[in-house]
């Protein structure tokens, strides 16, 4: 029971984050658009809500694939570590990059920000994830002594 309540804890936290980062993308895209004309507006809105809603599903489809695909081979608890440890030295160097491309994705931020909303609402959604599954194997494994 705590594990599930811990679970709601966490993605409520990671959602109500989202609408925090959605409204600052608005906010610096409505920045953006104010230099346009009127009707120049009007089809560059229509544009964004229409890339926005096949880029949610992009990322979504595009989640529940690479999850798929996780769950035939899950990482065993070492793998998971590896690969976590790779990344974290990584997202320091994506970090300096993002902000560099801020400045130039920033008229398509809301699709851009979109893919990620429909990659990480798989995160939220799945039952269990790959290192879940690899772990739970993995114990299973080296209780019954094998």
């Amino acid at each position: 029971m705590r594990y599930w309540l811990r679970r709601v804890f966490t993605g409520l936290l990671w959602l109500a984050l989202l609408a925090f980062l959605g409204y600052i993308v608005v906010r610096l895209y409505q920045s953006f658009r104010v230099d346009l004309s009127s009707t120049l507006r009007l089809v560059w809105d229509c544009a964004q809500v229409a890339l926005s809603c096949v880029a949610l599903v992009s990322g979504w489809v595009a989640g529940r694939r690479r999850h798929e695909k996780a769950l035939l081979d899950p990482p065993t608890p070492t793998e998971t570590r590896a690969a976590r440890r790779t990344r974290a030295g990584r997202n320091v160097g994506l970090a300096f990059v993002a902000r560099i491309l801020w400045l130039v994705v920033m008229p398509v931020m809301p699709a851009v920000f979109a893919y990620a909303i429909g990659e990480f609402l798989v995160v939220l959604t799945v039952r269990e994830s790959a290192a879940e599954v690899g772990a739970r194997a993995w114990v299973e494994k080296h209780r019954l002594g094998s």
